[in-house]
């Protein structure tokens, strides 16, 4: 099991996954970062989530949606 001690650790871990999944978005002509993605799962799926692993945090990253993406923005605007 994967133990990260920092949220950087575990976003560099994750990394990979990101940026494999910012380009298929890109492809889709969808303009977003590997940060965006992070941010946005991590307020809407990962932040209420009990017992998470990397495993589904991989399946969540290349599972999301352009609704949810929209969504996550929405959260961002109104967190701030």
């Amino acid at each position: 099991m994967n133990e990260f001690n920092t949220l950087h650790e575990l976003y560099r871990h994750i990394k990979p996954a990101l940026v494999a999944r910012c380009e298929e978005l890109r492809d889709e002509n969808i303009n977003i970062t590997e940060e965006d993605i992070f941010l946005c799962l991590s307020r809407l799926k990962w932040k209420r989530a009990t017992n998470l692993t990397i495993a589904t945090m991989i399946r969540d990253i290349f599972n999301v949606t352009k609704e949810e993406l929209m969504e996550g923005e929405k959260t961002d605007g109104e967190e701030k």
